[in-house]
């Protein structure tokens, strides 16, 4: 209800109004992530990751988009993280609580599974899969990482 009702559906929108001026020189992208159910739920924690961007460029907003983290358990909502044989799916988290930049890649997190690659371009938001930085990452990971300021490393 009210601040936490669910987004019924994905949008896009063009040359947003702005109160104000955006700096000229700020030119990027604001990207969050939150949990957006897709039916009624009992906590708004359970939704699937939705991911919300603008694109700032030459002094103005130059589009809003949002879309869902197609996750393995978004495209099959009967698939969890946890097997029947209590072994864990780490493509299957909902990818909802976070989202971060590092080294050139964009990945939406939940702690239960591995982060999932999203491309952020001018055509739009769209998930590249799950990804575990080439074999080395076994297990779930930190919704929470830290970039060290000095090195550039991702550190959970």
């Amino acid at each position: 209800m009210g601040n936490h009702r669910p987004v019924d559906a994905e949008h896009t929108a063009h040359d947003l109004a702005v109160t104000g001026a955006p700096p000229p020189g700020l030119t990027g992208w604001y990207v969050r992530n939150g949990p957006n159910p897709r039916t009624s739920s009992a906590h708004w924690f359970n939704g699937e990751g939705m991911l919300h961007a603008v694109r700032l460029q030459g002094g103005r907003a130059a589009w809003y988009r949002n879309r869902y983290v197609r996750t393995a358990s978004f495209d099959d909502p009967a698939r969890s993280v946890y097997r029947a044989d209590g072994s864990r799916d780490l493509t299957a988290g909902p990818a909802s609580t976070h989202v971060v930049r590092h080294a050139g890649r964009v990945f939406a997190l939940v702690e239960s599974s591995l982060p999932h690659e999203i491309s952020c371009t001018a055509d739009g938001l769209t998930t590249l899969g799950p990804y575990d930085f080439g074999g080395r990452l076994a297990n779930s990971m930190t919704a929470h990482p830290k970039i060290c300021p000095d090195t550039g490393e991702l550190h959970g």
